[in-house]
């Protein structure tokens, strides 16, 4: 991720939630990156915006739908590396995947998807990546504190 020209992120329903969330994250410590969160056109208009050098991380569970197919569809034909997150280690997207973290994610044998993990996961690769990247991150965060001064109200004297 360190290298990637933007880190794409996968997720549907509440999994693109905490992918818009990780997207804004990863803004902030020099990383462009993209949420692939819509169906339909609107999904292919995101996926468009991928190209080679791209890394994705991809949330997803055993039920392989057709977004989270195209995508990784896309992703392979980009030559993407593919980070899955994800508890269903024997999934269609498992088996394609470049990387797959294990993230627990179900109270009541899986009846009940929690997110919590998958967050905490996230934010543990920004984390990491922000720490390697440390001057960049140092850098682009003060830019942005610059960016929102000069956003703010002047007081009248």
């Amino acid at each position: 991720m360190i290298d990637a020209r933007q880190v794409a992120l996968f997720g549907i329903n509440a999994s693109g939630i905490l992918a818009d969330y990780s997207a804004r994250l990863f803004t902030r410590i020099g990383i462009p990156a993209v949420t692939l969160n819509r169906s339909g056109i609107a999904l292919a208009e995101q996926l468009i915006t991928l190209q080679r050098g791209d890394v994705l991380i991809m949330m997803a569970q055993k039920s392989a739908h057709k977004e989270g197919l195209t995508t990784l569809k896309e992703a392979k034909r980009l030559g993407m590396p593919v980070i899955l997150l994800t508890n269903a280690l024997d999934s269609a997207f498992a088996k394609e995947a470049d990387v797959i973290i294990n993230v627990p994610r179900g109270g009541e044998n899986g009846r009940m998807p929690l997110h919590g993990t998958v967050l905490v996961c996230l934010e543990m690769l920004i984390l990491s990546v922000a720490s390697a990247t440390s001057s960049r991150t140092v850098k682009t965060m003060k830019r942005i504190q610059d960016l929102n001064r000069s956003l703010k109200p002047t007081s009248k004297k």
